[in-house]
């Protein structure tokens, strides 16, 4: 059993959460739909929270917080998208449907003797 947040226990969780990060960064620079970005969010969180539900709370963060790190990459590297761009503030909602769909992930697994896992 493992007990402990090491490398070794990393191998598929960095991949897999860098991947979803990297996804909803694409859908951001594609769309000026929050609704679709929210939502995005959501179905990602959820994927990582069921995949991993023993790092679910190592996921939700770097997911939430790629919306407002885009924010401010877009006008340093002179991406062109559908909106304007630079203010990372009302980006930071992007955290809430992140959050709530790592943890209903993370929650949607069967029970087990313990909690943790």
């Amino acid at each position: 059993m493992e007990k402990y947040f090491t490398l070794q226990s990393m191998k598929a969780f960095l991949p897999a959460s860098l991947t979803t990060s990297l996804l909803l960064a694409l859908f951001y620079t594609r769309s000026d739909e929050i609704p679709f970005l929210l939502g995005c969010a959501l179905i990602l969180g959820f994927f990582l929270g069921f995949a991993f539900p023993r790092r679910w709370h190592y996921s939700w963060l770097p997911l939430g917080l790629t919306a407002p790190v885009m924010e401010l990459l877009i006008p340093a590297l002179h991406i062109h998208v559908p909106f304007n761009a630079g203010n990372p503030g009302p980006a930071l909602v992007v955290l809430l449907p992140a959050l709530a769909g790592t943890t209903l992930g993370r929650y949607s697994r069967p029970a087990t003797t313990n909690p943790l896992q």
